[in-house]
């Protein structure tokens, strides 16, 4: 009897982490489906024969790692609403403690709870082996291979082979089926001297990022009434209405180096190690890349960035400080900013991952003001956070139009957006300030992910705001990787290639007139290009951090 109550005991603390990806975070039925495949075949191997206490042992790691990685992929889900992903595998990392884990107390106490009911059941489910049988190791092994959180890792693990070895096994692997080759698309002659180029209109830069703001959003009649005043400011902007993401560039440290440096984000944390060292946090993405940030600062600007979030976390602060940025304040720096100035904000807004928009924006105006009193060129950038996944974080003075929060966090972006916009506008330095407003990513789980489209036909946010500039929608198709180099011809810079992106004010993106925008994957792991990227991801030419 006590048995078989801890036999359903395991089973189902083994796999409610599963059954709550798949009933609630957008998981596949295979997930919970192969969870249970493996715990009944592991329980049946268990009590198969006798066993040594090494052998015990073994079982019981074998078993806590099965239930901290359904419990991991769960989180995932939870995050993000697909599985093991690049996004995911970025994140081990030490500075890991910097992200907003208050949010996932809950979740992550369900899975401790969990763990250990389970590991206490199947002490007692499995006390009184029988005797020795080899079918329940052919069943535990098939079990095994079929189970999602092996496939996943094991679908990372063979992408980051193929990028750390472009000329090996795992990278023939990724070829196309009856395809000799994997992509034949040569490699861009991007930029390789931030002083190459030369900024004919030194006009003063805006870029507001907004946490997963994409474009649909804007466009979409379910947000109508929440994005209105922003969807009115783009109306009167440049609006680039095909920018579709890019590989390895879902998460915002990954939409930042794309969108500032043309290049996909592509660190591996288990695999390239050596390269990447991930769990110092000490050396920052890219560094001999020419990204927007070394151009702006090679021109003479004053560049800056303001953003609400630690940027200790996913290293962001040393991404951003190794191109071109001279001031990158987060949530310690903004707190000592006010501490000088608190005028700024008599009571600034302080949320799970960070100061939340209403305090961010209000740093980055008192920070344009400042600068353009100044008579420098600037680049002020600023990142918002308050509609982060999975669930929104509306600032304090949010008005609240009914009791979704992802909902009245987007619709307080939007209106934060247009009214800072607005405040340029109205001001005396319009006339030499160039406004970008632009999505870091596409939107992950959230509770109104069943609103938008699917996937594929879903946009970034890109639109320009300027006196000189005509309102207008260019439709030219572009990646994300195109960003970087639309603004620099924005900025009167011509026509240059930064990464995997040129302007979209002259055509369509690189990668669409390479006719791989639905090959990046391909693309980017292939010899040539992944080679390139280790090539810029090496020890830095240029000593020193700015």
């Amino acid at each position: 009897m006590v048995e078989t109550l801890a036999f359903a005991v395991f089973l189902i603390c083994a796999c409610f982490g599963p059954l709550l990806a798949w009933g609630y975070f957008g998981a596949p039925a295979t997930f919970p489906a192969s969870s249970l495949a493996l715990a009944v075949a592991v329980l049946w191997l268990a009590g198969a024969g006798a066993r040594s206490r090494w052998k015990s042992g073994l079982l019981f790691v074998f078993v806590t790692i099965m239930l901290v990685l359904n419990s991991a992929l769960t989180e995932s889900y939870y995050l993000s609403g697909t599985g093991f992903a690049e996004s995911f595998f970025y994140h081990l990392r030490v500075d890991l403690a910097f992200a907003g884990l208050a949010e996932h107390f809950g979740l992550i106490a369900l899975a401790l709870l969990l763990l250990a009911g389970a590991l206490v059941a199947f002490g007692f489910a499995t006390r009184r082996p029988g005797r020795p049988a080899v079918l329940p190791m052919i069943a535990t092994a098939a079990a095994l291979c079929l189970w999602s959180p092996l496939l996943g890792i094991g679908a990372y693990l063979g992408d980051a082979v193929a990028y750390a070895r472009p000329g090996g096994i795992a990278a023939w692997a990724l070829e196309p089926f009856g395809h000799p080759a994997l992509v034949q698309a040569p490699s861009p002659e991007s930029v390789r001297s931030a002083g190459a180029v030369r900024l004919g209109r030194p006009m003063n830069l805006v870029l507001l990022y907004g946490e997963s703001l994409e474009q649909s959003y804007l466009d979409n009649p379910g947000f109508s009434a929440l994005t209105a005043n922003l969807r009115a400011v783009r109306d009167r902007s440049l609006h680039f209405s095909d920018v579709s993401p890019g590989f390895s560039s879902d998460w915002t440290i990954a939409g930042l180096v794309a969108t500032q440096c043309g290049y996909p984000l592509i660190d591996d944390p288990l695999v390239n190690a050596v390269l990447s060292r991930p769990l110092t946090g000490a050396r920052p993405a890219l560094p001999n890349a020419v990204c927007l940030g070394d151009v702006l600062a090679a021109n003479g600007y004053h560049v800056v960035y303001v953003g609400g979030a630690d940027t200790r976390f996913a290293g962001k602060r040393d991404f951003l400080r190794r191109h071109g940025f001279h001031e990158v304040l987060g949530t310690p720096e903004i707190a000592a900013y006010l501490g000088r100035h608190p005028e700024v904000d008599p009571d600034p807004a302080l949320g799970p991952w960070g100061y939340h928009d209403q305090t961010t924006l209000k740093v980055a105006m008192h920070r344009f003001q400042r600068l353009s009193a100044d008579g420098r060129p600037f680049a002020l950038i600023a990142l918002t956070l308050d509609t982060h996944h999975p669930n929104g974080l509306p600032s304090p003075d949010c008005r609240v139009d009914g009791e979704d929060s992802m909902r009245n966090a987007i619709r307080c972006t939007a209106e934060g957006f247009a009214a800072f916009i607005a405040a340029i506008r109205a001001g005396p330095y319009s006339a030499g300030t160039l406004i970008g407003v632009l999505s870091d990513h596409l939107a992950h789980r959230t509770s109104q992910t069943p609103r938008l489209p699917p996937r594929g036909e879903r946009r970034l946010t890109f639109f320009v705001n300027a006196p000189h500039l005509a309102a207008g929608r260019i439709t030219n198709s572009g990646t994300v990787f195109d960003v970087a180099a639309t603004i620099v011809d924005l900025l009167d810079g011509g026509a240059h290639v930064l990464g995997a992106g040129q302007s979209l004010l002259r055509g369509p993106g690189l990668l669409h007139q390479f006719g791989v925008n639905t090959r990046q994957k391909q693309y980017f792991l292939s010899p040539a290009m992944s080679t390139r990227l280790r090539e810029l991801d090496r020890d830095p030419m240029r000593q020193g951090v700015r």
